[in-house]
């Protein structure tokens, strides 16, 4: 893989040193993906056929909802009906035809239902928008490692660097590519997740603590905002 195209949004991330840099990454690819289905891509017959036959997830359709152009939401999701109806229409009927059937009846019918709950619950599953940005995702973390390996600037970056835990895991999974240098680029983030997660349970502690009426009086010590950045910690922020 070609690292040095993904290098600059990487590091720019990684400076960021107030959130997740895989989080940040993450929301940018997600914004890019929304924009380009909303846009005039709809239009190109390939990308038509793409989305028909893989379609998003509820979440990402609430996000397309959300957007500006009801207009091409309204052609996309024309398209997909087009192409899933006559699918369903006849799978239902088959459905139809077992349930008169009476001596195929069990197996033939569980086959007819499996049919058209798979047309209908592999969409989700197959999400071109989560698809591609687990793909970004790969990329990122893999170039992360490689930048650990070759930018000695890079290399101090992750020890200075807020993560999830989601994160984290997939920059331990995809080390690969620091080389020579993958037994101290895991060190580093291992240390990381040892010291992200006893400061967000100090954190957490102390704002249970502060519920006592005997310490309304006591400094936060940083935890005012431990519940947000608790849930980013634990899920992601995206």
């Amino acid at each position: 893989m070609n690292y040095e195209i993904y290098t600059l949004p990487v590091i720019e991330a990684f400076q960021n040193k107030s959130s997740c840099p895989l989080c940040i990454l993450k929301n940018k690819t997600e914004t890019a993906l929304l924009k380009y289905y909303l846009g005039d891509s709809i239009m190109n017959p390939e990308t038509r056929m793409e989305v028909n036959r893989c379609g998003f997830c509820p979440e990402h359709n609430k996000k397309l909802l959300a957007g500006d152009n009801k207009n091409g939401l309204a052609i996309m999701q024309n398209s997909i009906l087009l192409e899933l109806f006559p699918r369903l229409k006849k799978q239902a009927e088959e459905i139809k035809s077992t349930l008169k059937r009476k001596s195929l009846f069990s197996k033939n019918l569980q086959k007819a239902k499996t049919s058209l709950m798979t047309s209908i619950l592999s969409r989700p599953q197959n999400c071109l928008i989560c698809r591609a940005m687990r793909e970004d995702e790969k990329r990122y973390a893999e170039t992360a490692a490689y930048l650990f390996n070759k930018n000695p600037d890079f290399k101090k970056l992750p020890g200075e660097t807020g993560f999830c835990l989601p994160h984290l895991a997939g920059l331990l999974d995809f080390s690969a590519p620091a080389g020579s240098a993958e037994t101290e680029y895991i060190l580093c983030l291992l240390d990381c997740l040892i010291k992200l997660t006893e400061k967000h349970l100090e954190n957490s502690g102390c704002f249970i603590r502060k519920f006592d009426y005997r310490n309304t009086d006591k400094p936060w010590n940083g935890a005012q905002n431990a519940l947000p950045e608790i849930t980013d910690f634990l899920g992601g922020n995206y």
